[in-house]
């Protein structure tokens, strides 16, 4: 039996990536939320203060002003490392550094200004603490875990076992259920788009793991754009382009040589029989993605292609009537797939 799925991850992927420019608009379950409240030091808010908030790495910045209540709102944010700077005259000038956002975040963070001249800076160094606005049951999985933690066949939907309530359920391109329900109930967003065939339980398309920023794993409490769920949702960012060049090439192989030799499938006189030799269990997984700046500052690409190979089999269970007439019980499997992606951003 064989299988290849070439044509709906190029469709997709061109479909919604080939060098269209994101638009929050359009992938607002994407993106974070920052929002707060500026104020002296004896608690009074300060209205008609600026807000800025500086995308570390790609140095775009957003803007806002302090209403009269003292509060800022910073929507559609991406992902990512910000430094937030608070400046009124007449009072100094205060900036947090490493303030990290994660896909679908709401947060918020207050700012104290003391009095003193324009020229004054109070700098807070240190990853910045934010107060969660958000009440959902679940977990941020990180860059460095989804990079660093070991997976089966590298499909990324399996560390959101690492959320509570989660387990896994083996197998399909889903491959978890949450909250006691079947894998069928969740739903899965990649950059605000949804990936899930629900009839099926699994992704519509596989990303390869390599490919994924992060994401948030929702089992409870989640807002009504993720609808279509009674399980998990998955909040996936791919990554993206950014003021460096980044890239990387990464293989992975299996050999059925490695395995010991499988269950051939039937009994004599009450003993399991195995194969005398291991049947084909292979695996080729080779690909390389590559990111940065078009103009720095505003526009970035960010492209990966894999190839994978693999081939495999499938025992049987048959009667030995049928094995005797010839009827294999161990049949080979394999899969092609050749997905790749092109996406560019503009801030």
């Amino acid at each position: 039996m064989t299988t290849t799925d070439r044509l709906p991850v190029q469709a997709l992927v061109l479909a919604t990536s080939m060098f269209i420019i994101t638009a929050p608009a359009f992938a607002q379950t994407s993106l974070a939320t920052l929002r707060g409240k500026a104020m002296d030091q004896q608690g009074g808010v300060l209205p008609g203060a600026t807000v800025t908030v500086r995308h570390v790495e790609t140095n775009t910045t957003r803007t806002s002003v302090t209403e009269a209540t003292g509060q800022y709102f910073l929507p559609s944010l991406p992902a990512g490392t910000y430094e937030l700077t608070v400046e009124l005259s007449g009072f100094t000038t205060a900036k947090r550094t490493d303030v990290v956002l994660r896909v679908g975040q709401e947060a918020e963070i207050d700012v104290v200004l003391g009095i003193g001249t324009v020229q004054e800076n109070v700098t807070v160094a240190g990853q910045a603490a934010l107060i969660e606005t958000q009440h959902v049951v679940g977990a941020f999985i990180d860059t460095a875990r989804v990079e660093n933690l070991p997976t089966v066949n590298r499909n990324f939907a399996d560390l959101a076992q690492l959320a509570p309530g989660v387990s896994s359920t083996g197998g399909s391109s889903m491959g978890f259920s949450a909250a006691g329900q079947h894998q069928y109930q969740n739903n899965v967003f990649v950059d605000g788009a949804t990936n899930a065939m629900q009839f099926y339980g699994t992704q519509a398309e596989s990303f390869p793991q390599d490919w994924i920023q992060e994401f948030q794993v929702m089992t409870n409490g989640f807002s009504a754009e993720f609808g279509n769920a009674s399980g998990a949702v998955l909040n996936v960012i791919t990554r993206s382009g950014t003021n460096t060049i980044q890239g990387r090439a990464y293989g992975f192989f299996q050999n059925g040589r490695l395995n010991s030799t499988p269950y051939s499938g039937h009994f004599t006189n009450g003993v399991p029989v195995f194969l005398d030799t291991t049947p084909p269990f292979n695996q080729r997984r080779v690909g390389v993605f590559l990111g940065g700046p078009l103009a720095a500052n505003k526009l970035f690409y960010f492209a990966g292609v894999e190839s994978l190979d693999n081939s495999a089999t499938t025992s049987l269970s048959i009667s030995d009537y049928w094995r005797n007439q010839g009827v294999a019980s161990v049949i080979p499997t394999s899969n092609t797939r050749r997905p790749y992606i092109v996406k560019a951003d503009w801030n």
